[in-house]
């Protein structure tokens, strides 16, 4: 298993209102090919960023999601 693969295994014992976790899930799912799930990922974390005022995770996710909005 590869470093991608391990991190997207373990992301269910994470905690799931870390927006931290969801950029990581995404980059993983991104590296893994797995396109749709991680923007999935990112917005769910955006979310999650917003609704807690976190506003650095939230323009990650923002960004990693802008490079697909702009294709």
């Amino acid at each position: 298993m590869d470093v991608d693969s391990e991190k997207y295994a373990e992301f269910d014992s994470t905690d799931d209102k870390n927006s931290q976790s969801y950029i990581l899930l995404g980059l993983a799912q991104e590296s893994l090919g797995l396109i749709e799930e991680a923007k999935s990922a990112w917005k769910k974390g955006l979310s999650i960023a917003l609704g807690k005022g976190e506003l650095m995770p939230a323009q990650q996710m923002q960004a990693q999601l802008q490079k697909y909005i702009s294709q």
